[in-house]
């Protein structure tokens, strides 16, 4: 018998985009769709695995299954946020005609919560999971109970290999053993992995109060919209709705005013975090969507910075507070049009993997973080909103002269390339 760590990835033969779903009858009393439909982070059980193939690369799924109902798969089939072929084979003997021109089937548990990690590093490279992979050639008496068990079976490298010396082109079965961990066997597993996965939907770039604080009270505000039909650019325009009234606040001037404006900035910052997480739950993220977070963000940003200059100026009559909060509002937009789509880019890798580009991560995380909002609830507590703006105006002005000397000194050095040596003739 060859051990898990003895088996090559030349052993394993090339994984096909097709996925074979085995749905196991549901624990009684449930039926069908009672259990396949219910819930975890606001999809369905079924639905959210569908989904996860589809995101891991997979081109059309294949449904197997007794007591299967065809108007509930048909319903999550047609969801707008599917895009690839599903469909439902009665006769688990019809396996090698439905699939004609394929070597290779990949075998899913429907009745467990896939992991969108595990199924990308096998289909990409087809390693780092082999232990958990069994392999075997289809029987032509194959039944739904024999693919249910092959599902669960142990990982058997040994049969690996015997079965791929077999020279018959017949199509082979690559079972994935699901995890304990993402099996779903009884009613309370739903909720287990409901707060599982809300706990691990915050981003890779995170900043340090964002993960010390604000996705602790942000899951707050997600557990209750994910309950609701709430699309996540809704909950954007609730955030940027929050955020012009914390510049009201502002705008008025006095001591209580700026507490109240700084508490309903942090609760916009809170929920402008809850629209991503109920995005990426949903798996409703969009382009337009990272645009809108992104620029509702600014907009809130300068509506606060010239809405605490004018507060003060009301205040104290002192017209330098009108000018620190303009040149706050310079600065900011002059940066954000700089790293607009670093921006952008930053928060789609974030989404997706753990890779971030080194060289501008910091530039951008600088920009799009949230932690100033804690520093500006502290200063209106203290009563010292014009160090705040004050602060704010220099830093935002001296980032976005760094980012105006950065992005010219490329050009300049592409310049200097171009035209050679020196007229000295030194090289």
């Amino acid at each position: 018998m060859i051990s898990p760590t003895q088996t090559k990835v030349r052993e394993i033969p090339e994984i096909s985009k097709v996925a074979l779903m085995i749905l196991e009858p549901p624990p009684q009393p449930f039926d069908f769709k009672g259990w396949y439909g219910k819930r975890i982070a606001g999809v369905p059980l079924l639905l959210r695995n569908i989904l996860i193939a589809q995101r891991c690369g997979f081109e059309r799924i294949i449904f197997i299954g007794s007591d299967i109902n065809d108007n509930f798969l048909n319903h999550l089939a047609k969801d707008s946020r599917v895009t690839i072929p599903c469909e439902y084979l009665e006769d688990p003997g019809g396996l090698q005609e439905c699939c004609l021109d394929l070597e290779s089937l990949m075998v899913l548990s429907g009745s467990s919560v896939l992991e969108a990690s595990e199924l990308k590093a096998i289909l990409q490279s087809g390693t780092g999971y082999e232990a958990r992979l069994f392999i075997e050639k289809l029987s032509p008496h194959i039944s739904l109970q024999s693919l249910t068990d092959g599902l669960h079976r142990n990982s058997g490298n040994d049969k690996i290999n015997a079965d791929l010396q077999m020279e018959s082109p017949v199509l082979s079965l690559i079972y994935f053993n699901p995890s304990k961990i993402s099996k779903i066997e009884i009613p309370a597993d739903f909720e287990f992995h409901h707060e599982r996965l809300l706990m691990g939907c915050g981003l890779n770039n995170d900043s340090f109060m964002d993960r010390l604080v604000t996705r602790f009270l942000s899951r707050q505000f997600t557990r209750f919209f994910l309950r609701t039909p709430l699309t996540p650019n809704m909950i954007t325009l609730i955030s940027l709705f929050l955020g012009l009234g914390s510049a009201a606040c502002f705008l008025m001037g006095t001591y209580a005013s700026g507490i109240a404006g700084a508490v309903l900035l942090l609760i916009s910052a809170w929920v402008d975090c809850t629209d991503g997480e109920v995005a990426r739950l949903k798996f409703k993220e969009s382009k337009i969507g990272q645009m809108l977070d992104i620029v509702s963000d600014n907009i809130v940003h300068c509506a606060v910075f010239i809405a605490i200059g004018l507060g003060l100026f009301k205040a104290t009559g002192n017209s330098i507070y009108q000018t620190l909060g303009i040149f706050a509002v310079l600065g900011s937009l002059v940066s954000f049009a700089f790293l607009c789509k670093e921006i952008t880019e930053s928060k789609s890798r974030a989404a997706k993997s753990n890779v971030e580009s080194a060289a501008s991560s910091s530039l951008v995380e600088s920009m799009a973080n949230r932690d100033f909002t804690y520093f500006l609830l502290f200063m209106a507590l203290i009563g010292q909103l014009g160090i705040f703006i004050t602060v704010t105006a220099i830093g935002a002005n001296v980032f976005a002269g760094y980012l105006l000397f950065i992005k010219w000194r490329p050009a300049k050095e592409r310049h200097q390339e171009k035209l050679g040596p020196n007229i000295n003739g030194e090289g």
